[in-house]
């Protein structure tokens, strides 16, 4: 680094690694929502009929280009490191649960514009749904923190985690009624924008 009067410095510098069988590289991604600590309520009372669902949504991508079958294969979701659902396996669509549940491949044309050399980028959304109540009062687990991993394979048996984040389950009869909830999507905190936008 140069200063405008001539005084140079050196940054400290960083490693890298190049790979050029790009096939070896893992699948990446990212959960969008919810958000790291948030709470997911469910419906625990077995008589009500109307379960409270709760939704894990996010991208995953994979940069695989030299073989015919690359991308992203499959998604996992895992709670505390079990599996609860793989999109392959899993995957339906019923308006109750808001669609298409337990899948991959869902549109993603926010995540396209931030990788648009990545061949899978305009369909890498996953989204899966989460009956909490049902999950406390009928399979045992209890309310509380617990880990949501999100899993990931390509079409060359390369697996990774891609994100995990710690969620607490509970149950809407021990709280009172809730305040709505949302996001803004666009633009980001702090982006410099000009002219019309949405």
């Amino acid at each position: 680094v140069t200063s405008n009067s001539g005084e140079q410095t050196w940054l400290d510098g960083k490693q890298i690694q190049i790979l050029n069988t790009t096939h070896n590289l893992v699948p990446f991604g990212q959960i969008t929502y919810p958000n790291p600590n948030s709470e997911m309520p469910g419906t625990c009372e077995p008589e009500d009929p109307t379960p409270r669902n709760s939704v894990v949504e996010g991208y995953a991508l994979d940069q695989g280009i030299e073989l015919g079958d690359t991308g992203v294969k499959y998604v996992e979701l895992l709670i505390n490191g079990g599996l609860y659902a793989n999109t392959v396996t899993s995957c339906f669509s019923d308006p109750d649960w808001g669609g298409l549940t337990n899948c991959y491949g869902l549109q993603s044309l926010d995540v396209e514009r931030i990788f648009p050399t990545v061949a899978n980028s305009p369909h890498a959304r996953f989204r899966f749904v989460l009956d909490v109540g049902w999950l406390i009062s009928e399979i045992g687990y209890s309310q509380g923190f617990h880990e949501i991993t999100i899993r990931a394979g390509d079409y060359f048996g390369n697996v990774a985690n891609i994100a995990e984040i710690p969620v607490a389950f509970f149950c809407d009869e021990n709280t009172g009624n809730e305040g709505s909830f949302g996001f803004i999507d666009h633009p980001a905190n702090g982006e410099l924008i000009d002219g019309i936008t949405p």
